[in-house]
């Protein structure tokens, strides 16, 4: 009998894999330790979001500089979020903007008063002269209206139109004009202007269309500003001076200085080109003929403004009276027990005045009337109540307890002091009533002397 071969020995597999893991271990061991942090960095937002943090402003100065899709991206967000906020509490936007609105909107005032002002005074100085009635006999001849041929003889020079123009394209990116009805067309300006700079560089030869700086039509004088990217014209009426070109030249400079990029990089959207409506507004200049002499002022201005000097005078005077008055009134009523006076004000032009009135007390119609305020100018709403003070409550005793003529009252700090002599019976109907008077606490009879009814001494 053979005996049975040696059986192979058996392996564990989990002891091999473990061998193994802890071989890869020791090769691999800083390599994953390192991989598995970054991973939980990534999976982590909060760190994500620090990460992004510490980058972000220099990622969106890197991205700006290189185009505007930043700005088209952003530029929703921002004008919903503005959108949100004022809904929802518009005073951090309202406080934010006053400030600017209100220098903005005093300045308009000023300019157009201004303007109001000066074409009142033109218009009554030429209305009341012998030129002004030449004027109108001219516009009646030529069927003109007068306000033209008024503009045409007493206008030194003014600016009607201001166009921005691209230098490359000869496109329009922007326009200004007067808001004279005479003033010829912005885009039928603006593509003459464009040929004719085409025209005189292809005829004469030159390489640059800035050279037409000055043309001359009809009434009208253009001139023209050019700038690295952009040119600027005027088309003016009348005769400007030569301290217009140097107004040109600082705003087609500024224009430059703050749309460099835009102009630069004009692909035809002139939507851009609406932040430069200020600067070329303060291209709009105008220039009378009286503002480049001495000139007297018309007579009939001066009595215009007399008189309304003198009426805001007697204004001021009679409204002054009226409140000085009226202040006068309410301070008597207020000095006058049993009127309590709660409110004061003005409606509709007439005084109002409102409060609380003790029957007992003085009639503010009395006082009223001795005010010299008018009756039908102050309305007065007065609810009734029950004061306390102390003439007051002894009239309210008095009126309540009918006492004898040989009676006295007096009352001090809550007790009625009753003096003199009196019945029994009335003296019992006192104590009993008193207390219902408002204010009476109690009543004191120690110095009452009892007199014996002539009632008593018959029975």
């Amino acid at each position: 009998m053979k005996p049975d071969p040696p059986k192979p020995p058996v392996s564990n597999p989990t002891s091999d894999d473990s061998r193994l893991e802890d071989l890869r271990h020791l090769i691999l061991g800083d390599e994953e330790d390192l991989l598995h942090r970054l991973q939980q960095r990534v999976e982590d937002q909060g760190q994500r979001a620090k990460d992004i943090s510490q980058v972000l402003p220099e990622a969106i100065l890197l991205r700006q500089q290189q185009d505007s899709k930043l700005h088209k991206a952003l530029a929703p967000v921002v004008e919903q979020g503005l959108k949100d906020s004022i809904r929802k509490d518009p005073r951090p936007m309202a406080d934010a903007l006053a400030p600017t609105l209100g220098m903005a909107i005093r300045k308009a005032i000023t300019q157009a008063l201004r303007g109001m002002v000066e074409s009142l005074n033109r218009a009554l100085e030429h209305s009341f002269s012998v030129q002004g009635l030449k004027w109108r006999f001219e516009a009646v001849r030529t069927g003109k209206p007068f306000a033209e041929i008024l503009l045409l003889r007493s206008l030194r020079y003014r600016v009607e139109q201001v166009f921005l123009i691209h230098k490359e394209t000869g496109l329009l990116l922007a326009h200004e004009a007067t808001t004279d009805p005479l003033a010829p067309n912005g885009d039928l300006v603006s593509g003459m202007l464009t040929a004719i700079r085409d025209f005189v560089a292809d005829s004469f030869g030159t390489k640059d269309r800035d050279a037409l700086q000055t043309l001359e039509v009809g009434d009208y004088s253009v001139w023209v500003e050019p700038g690295p990217f952009a040119v600027i014209a005027v088309v003016i009426r009348g005769q400007a001076p030569a301290t217009l070109k140097k107004v040109l030249q600082e705003t087609i400079e500024s224009i430059h200085i703050k749309q460099g990029n835009d102009l630069a990089d004009f692909s035809g959207d002139t939507k851009a080109f609406d932040a430069a409506g200020p600067d070329l507004r303060d291209c709009l200049l105008s220039q009378d003929q009286g503002e480049t002499q001495a000139k007297k002022i018309s007579p009939v201005l001066i009595l215009l403004a007399a008189l309304l000097v003198t009426a805001l005078t007697l204004w001021g005077v009679f409204s002054l009276r009226q409140s000085r008055r009226w202040d006068a009134f309410v301070e008597s009523l207020r000095q006058q027990p049993g009127i309590v006076v709660i409110a004061t004000g003005s409606e509709e032009g007439r005084y109002q005045i409102r409060g609380l009135l003790d029957p007992l007390a003085v009639d503010p119609e009395e006082l009223l009337s001795r005010s010299l305020l008018a009756d039908d100018k102050v309305v007065m709403h007065w609810e009734p109540y029950q004061a306390l003070h102390a003439a007051f409550i002894e009239q309210r005793a008095r009126r309540m307890l009918r006492p004898p003529e040989s009676v006295h009252l007096l009352f001090d700090k809550g007790t009625l002091r009753v003096r003199g002599s009196a019945p029994a019976t009335w003296l019992d109907e006192a104590e009993r009533l008193a207390p219902l008077v408002p204010g009476i606490e109690q009543l004191d009879s120690s110095e009452l002397q009892l007199s014996v009814s002539t009632q008593s001494l018959s029975k």
